[in-house]
């Protein structure tokens, strides 16, 4: 087989206990190989580490694996590419299956969308798609919320409630009532 990449003259740590060092590892496809696995070609790359240490590692860009596991399983899941419309579709097929009091939970809507959310008729059109029951979306960052009526009411989120250290309840400018958009650590209430 020919290797895609070779490493020489590296300190290698292998993580396998009966050789736990190496000079030397090739690479074909993603995948990490021993050289006594593999030779090398005319379009393999051969890197000189001048003795450099190398360790495989498990590169974590920021995921929360148990955060898209229950997302997966239980909650209400739709495209970055959602709109209005498909959101309110998404929650009003959800919720069809709930019971009357149970949550509609999930996102990730776009951020992109914040404006069109932040208005009292969107939060007017949710609660109507989910029945009057309690809502929670979350957007693409996972950091902003927009919630339904009954979320801000049994979060006890009114126009007078102040916004946290650390975030903001977006609220109509004629009104001050809160919109269903909790941006940042507004969002902890719900």
């Amino acid at each position: 087989m020919t290797a895609d990449l070779i490493l020489t003259n590296a300190t290698v740590y292998t993580v396998d206990g009966a050789r736990p060092w190496a000079s030397s590892l090739a690479i074909k496809d993603g995948r990490v190989l021993s050289l006594e696995d593999i030779e090398r070609g005319p379009n393999t790359e051969v890197v000189d580490l001048d003795g450099a240490f190398v360790m495989p590692g498990l590169v974590d860009v920021h995921n929360h694996h148990a955060l898209a596991g229950r997302a997966a399983l239980f909650e209400l899941t739709f495209g970055l590419d959602a709109g209005l419309d498909d959101i309110l579709a998404a929650v009003r097929s959800h919720a069809a299956a709930l019971g009357p009091d149970e949550w509609v939970v999930g996102g990730a809507w776009a951020s992109t969308l914040v404006s069109t959310l932040s208005r009292t008729s969107a939060r007017h059109a949710l609660d109507e798609a989910a029945g009057g029951r309690p809502v929670m979306l979350s957007d693409d960052s996972r950091h902003n919320r927009w919630v339904s009526s009954r979320a801000l009411e049994l979060a006890g989120v009114t126009t007078s409630t102040a916004d946290p250290a650390g975030g903001e309840i977006v609220r109509d400018p004629s009104t001050g009532e809160p919109v269903g958009v909790l941006l940042e650590a507004a969002g902890v209430a719900v």
